[in-house]
């Protein structure tokens, strides 16, 4: 897991004839719902939604399965914050390269595959002084 405290440092460009890539965030909240698949005599489960935001995201070589987690190619560290920045240009993977979200008070995680016109992810963190990660901004183009 890549969690960090972050400073916005990474700029996107692309040549000018490239093709236009398509901006992928995670959402910002999920909504999730837990159910017990066994319970004690005389009790019963009782559920409720419950919305969870966003944590962090991380990219892997392939689907989150494959536990194929690809570190970030810098780390830009200033006080109180941190960017994370992925390059993806000449990763070849066979499944692909993944974006996967990951959200507060649930095992729920969203992945998604990334276009091949996506290049780089960008990740900023953002800490209290008592070290409190929380996640500012994510987006990969």
């Amino acid at each position: 897991m890549w969690v960090a405290l972050a400073g916005c440092g990474g700029s996107f460009f692309r040549p000018s004839n490239a093709v236009a890539a398509e901006d992928v965030q995670c959402p910002a909240a999920l909504q999730t719902t837990q159910s017990a698949t066994s319970t004690t005599a005389s009790w019963t489960a009782a559920q409720q939604g419950q919305s969870s935001r966003l944590l962090y995201s991380e990219v892997y070589a392939g689907p989150w399965r494959n536990e194929q987690s690809v570190p970030p190619d810098e780390v830009q560290d200033t006080p109180g914050r941190q960017s994370l920045i992925w390059r993806l240009r000449g990763r070849p993977s066979p499944d692909g390269t993944w974006l996967v979200c990951t959200y507060q008070n649930t095992q729920v995680k969203l992945e998604r595959r990334l276009p091949e016109t996506v290049t780089e992810c960008l990740q900023v963190n953002s800490t209290d002084p008592k070290r409190v990660v929380k996640l500012l901004e994510q987006r990969c183009k």
